[in-house]
């Protein structure tokens, strides 16, 4: 109850302002989706200094499995949602942050909730089509590499952090690919490679327990052997838990929402 009534607090709704004078609220404000009948409830963070004079970027954040649920806090309340709440000026985007019931992971209905939530977000603010982010971290790692396989095209960058693409030992958790179309790794690449000369962002920590010891090769010498515009930052081991430097702006490590910020979604050449 103090945890929750702590987020409950931290979650202040403030005004921004539309192009015609009028406010907007700001904050992490309330929103859900219904697919298939069953209504999903997430979260958006609107920055304070929000204002439709401008376009703005924004941010589908897809959470590990230690947040799902269906109270809409938990995802907030970790990684992203955390250094938000840290120092909220120091993000200047729209952050969409839907949660995964018990019991499940972002492959099957929660990518399609997560995927229309963006597009809520999209008709509800303003915001450039060209500066779409995709991140997500463990179990929102593969989630990342599900959506962006299924996406292509859709965002400017992708930052997969610990995600996993093939099956966990021990974990009923599906691959982020399909597995019958041969080797994964050249599966997801030759997919993202697909992409309108897109910029991609990924950050990988290869120190999580039961991931297999070629996962990181796999993906990495796929992706960098493809025609896929493709950067790969290193991580300093830190076990699983990667979340504090690739989501907060300090540290050596610091800067994976920023570098993936500097990147516009590109035209086809």
């Amino acid at each position: 109850m103090r945890i929750a009534s702590a987020l409950l607090f931290s979650l202040a709704i403030l005004p921004g302002v539309r192009a015609d004078g009028q406010s907007v609220q700001t904050g992490f404000l309330d929103r859900s989706v219904t697919i298939g009948g069953v209504a999903y409830p997430y979260e958006i963070y609107v920055p304070a200094s929000y204002s439709t004079a401008q376009q703005w970027p924004v941010i589908l954040f897809l959470h590990g499995a230690g947040e799902r649920g269906g109270d809409r806090l938990l995802q907030t309340s970790n990684a992203l949602g955390a250094a938000i709440r840290r120092a909220p000026s120091a993000y200047p985007a729209i952050v969409v942050l839907p949660q995964v019931p018990n019991d499940s992971s972002w492959v099957g209905v929660p990518s399609q909730v997560a995927m229309t939530a963006l597009d809520n977000a999209m008709a509800e603010f303003r915001i450039d089509p060209d500066r779409v982010y995709l991140t997500g971290l463990s179990m929102g790692g593969n989630g990342t590499w599900h959506l962006a396989y299924n996406n292509p095209g859709r965002f400017a960058a992708i930052a997969p952090i610990c995600g996993f693409v093939t099956p966990l030992v021990g974990k009923r958790w599906k691959a982020a690919v399909p597995m019958d179309t041969g080797d994964p790794y050249e599966t997801l690449a030759r997919r993202i490679a697909k992409l309108p000369r897109s910029t991609r962002l990924c950050r990988w920590n290869n120190h999580a327990r039961r991931r297999k010891p070629s996962e990181k090769r796999g993906v990495t010498s796929n992706t960098q052997s493809s025609s896929a515009w493709i950067t790969m930052c290193g991580m300093q081991p830190t076990r699983h838990h990667s979340s504090s430097p690739g989501f907060s702006r300090s540290g050596a490590s610091g800067e994976l929402i920023w570098f993936g910020l500097a990147h516009r979604r590109r035209s086809s050449a």
